[in-house]
């Protein structure tokens, strides 16, 4: 695994002196690393993506999280995994409440709208209202 990062950077630094855009190189970086190579969007575009049985519509371009998602499909998932175990060692039949403070573009929510019988997600910031 160490020889391919390293062949990767190398390949990387080639394409950078050969002139090639920085997103292409990302680009490519995404697909030597997770075996596939995502449309590249415009800034602002809207897009919806299912990750197991889940919808996540996001706006490429406008926030580090929609970017991430949007290029590998996940976001924090070690967050996620220790919110999911927490959850089902204190949920009583299934009536657990997930109160997501700071929402920013509802990840984290939608990831735990499965686990629990309510999600509240508050997003003070008015920049982040979809």
């Amino acid at each position: 695994m160490f020889r391919k990062r390293i062949e990767i950077v190398v390949l990387l630094l080639s394409l950078i002196f050969l002139g090639y855009h920085v997103d292409q190189n990302r680009q490519l970086l995404f697909y030597l690393l997770n075996g596939k190579l995502v449309k590249k969007l415009e800034p602002g575009t809207p897009y919806e993506i299912e990750i197991e049985d889940i919808k996540y519509q996001g706006i490429y371009g406008t926030s580090f999280h929609d970017d991430i998602i949007y290029r590998t499909g996940k976001y924090e998932p070690e967050v996620i995994g220790f919110l999911r175990d927490a959850t089902e060692k204190s949920a009583t039949e299934n009536q657990s409440v997930f109160l997501d403070v700071g929402a920013n573009t509802g990840w984290h929510s939608v990831c735990m709208s499965r686990y629990v019988k309510t999600v509240l997600a508050i997003e003070p910031l008015s920049l982040i209202h979809i």
